[in-house]
């Protein structure tokens, strides 16, 4: 009996460890959908005036771009950060904190292959801000864990 709960418990962390990379991919495109519908908003809002070939180029339509950009990059950056961090069996700061610090390398690399545009530059600056939130969540979630004081302070109590 057990062995057989052994197993189980094993099966269900790898389980869970192997539904990190869907939950990155869900994150990213919860994002770029959030970014994709402000975007959306825009062009169909936008007075008729001001559109050219299907796209709108009003005044304030960078603006409204950039902002797009900013909070899908804000959304996908939180819950990439959140949603591993919920899900890994263990080491759950690590996983944050390792996302966290591969999503701003990317970032990075990204805006400077785009020259720092105020588009790349605001989705750099939502990426950041929505690392940091979600971030700021795991570990403050973790603190508050009544397990961390018992375990290796990821939230788990050690195996027996």
């Amino acid at each position: 009996r057990a062995l057989n709960s052994n197993v189980s418990g094993d099966m269900s962390n790898i389980i869970r460890w192997l539904l990190l990379a869907p939950s990155i991919a869900v994150a990213w495109f919860t994002g770029i959908a959030a970014g994709l519908a402000i975007y959306s908003i825009k062009e169909n809002m936008c007075p008729p005036q001001y559109v050219v070939s299907g796209t709108c180029f009003a005044p304030w339509s960078e603006s409204i771009d950039c902002g797009a950009a900013a909070i899908g990059s804000t959304i996908a950056a939180f819950l990439i950060v959140l949603l591993p961090s919920l899900l890994a069996p263990r080491h759950k700061k690590i996983v944050a904190n390792f996302l966290f610090l591969a999503g701003m390398v990317f970032a990075s690399y990204l805006a400077t292959k785009a020259k720092f545009s105020p588009f790349e530059l605001s989705a750099f600056v939502g990426a950041a801000i929505g690392g940091l939130v979600g971030i700021a969540i795991v570990h403050r979630r973790l603190a508050k864990s009544p397990l961390t004081s018992h375990s290796r302070g990821d939230g788990v109590p050690p195996r027996p």
